[in-house]
C-alpha cells in the first residue's frame, strides 16, 4: 500500500490537537480559580462582622484616612435597669487632619438614634469625647454599634 506525500505531515495532527487542548483546559481552569479567589476576596473586604461592629458596605467602621481607630460607648445608670448612653469617645485617629467625622450610634433595627460631625484637628492620635445629650434621653440597651464616617 502506497502512502501519500502528505500523510507523513499529518499523521500525528490530531495527536497534537489534543495536547493543545488539554494544555487550554489547564489554563482556564486555572485561571478560573484565580478569578474566583479574587471576585470572593473582594466580597468578604466588603462585608465583614466582628462583635456587633460592622466594616463595609452600608456602614463604615473605619475612616477611608485611617485604618485603624477606637470608639468607647459609656453610659450612666439612670434607675432600675435602665442605663442611659452619656458620652461617645474616638481615639488613635491618624492622618485625617482637617477632616470632618460624622460620629453615629446606630440601633439594632438599622436606623441612627443620633449622630453629630466632629473636626479632626491633629495628624497623628487625635481624640474627642461626644457628650450625648440627656434629652431625649437614648437607652444604652437600644444600641447595637457606633460608627465613625469621613464626610
Amino acid at each position: 500500500m502506497s502512502k501519500s506525500p502528505l500523510s507523513g505531515a499529518f499523521a500525528d495532527s490530531s495527536a497534537t490537537t489534543k495536547k493543545k487542548n488539554k494544555k487550554n483546559g489547564a489554563i482556564l481552569l486555572i485561571s478560573g480559580i484565580a478569578l474566583a479567589t479574587s471576585i470572593g476576596g473582594v466580597f468578604a473586604a466588603n462585608s465583614i462582622t466582628i462583635a456587633d461592629v460592622e466594616f463595609g458596605q452600608g456602614v463604615a467602621g473605619t475612616l477611608s484616612c485611617d485604618s485603624a481607630i477606637k470608639t468607647v460607648l459609656n453610659q450612666t445608670y439612670v434607675t432600675g435597669t435602665t442605663f442611659r448612653v452619656s458620652s461617645a469617645e474616638i481615639s488613635e485617629v491618624d492622618g485625617c487632619n482637617g477632616k470632618d467625622v460624622v460620629v453615629s450610634l446606630v440601633k439594632a433595627d438599622s436606623s441612627a438614634a443620633t449622630s453629630t460631625t466632629l473636626r479632626v484637628n491633629s495628624s497623628s492620635n487625635w481624640s474627642a469625647t461626644w457628650t450625648i445629650p440627656a434629652s431625649p434621653e437614648i437607652n444604652a440597651a437600644d444600641i447595637k454599634k457606633i460608627t465613625v464616617t469621613t464626610k
